[in-house]
């Protein structure tokens, strides 16, 4: 597993955004923007976080690693987002980087899934056809991920 998300989720955006990106796109629910902001954390010190957007839907599956946020965060509206400068580079996949981040994040995807398969996890949601991944898919209403080990969550 690369460094960055060793200690998930203080210091994984940059990595975890792309990944859950792909995910998401490979899974039928559309594609999404990566999305990477400056701000200031609790303390006033500047910091930078990633996230998912789609249309006026964010995806944080990182927020936690800020005092008091939740450990996901999906809404239409986030006053903590908005509260960042941002930009929207380029679309959220790791494959767009170079070929050794490429390779990375290739085998830190291929270990998150083996570990999702191994409990039996499989994703559903409502709020849109689940065909082929559209970037204009209606928003999703809701996704659950179950896992047979686990449960819902």
């Amino acid at each position: 597993m690369p460094i960055t998300l060793q200690g998930f989720p203080a210091g994984a955006c940059g990595d975890a955004t792309p990944l859950l990106g792909y995910y998401l796109k490979t899974h039928g629910f559309g594609t999404f923007d990566y999305v990477s902001g400056i701000g200031e954390d609790e303390d006033g010190e500047r910091t930078s976080h990633a996230w998912l957007r789609q249309g006026d839907i964010i995806v944080d599956i990182t927020a936690d690693q800020f005092r008091d946020k939740a450990p996901v965060i999906v809404t239409d509206a986030s006053p903590w987002h908005e509260g960042f400068e941002v930009e929207v580079p380029h679309e959220a996949d790791f494959h767009v980087y170079d070929a050794n981040t490429v390779a990375t994040l290739s085998g830190a995807y291929a270990a998150i899934m083996e570990t999702l398969e191994g409990f039996g996890c499989r994703v559903t949601s409502t709020g849109h056809d689940a065909g082929p991944a559209l970037r204009n898919a209606p928003p999703i209403d809701r996704m659950t991920i179950t896992c047979a080990e686990i449960g819902a969550f």
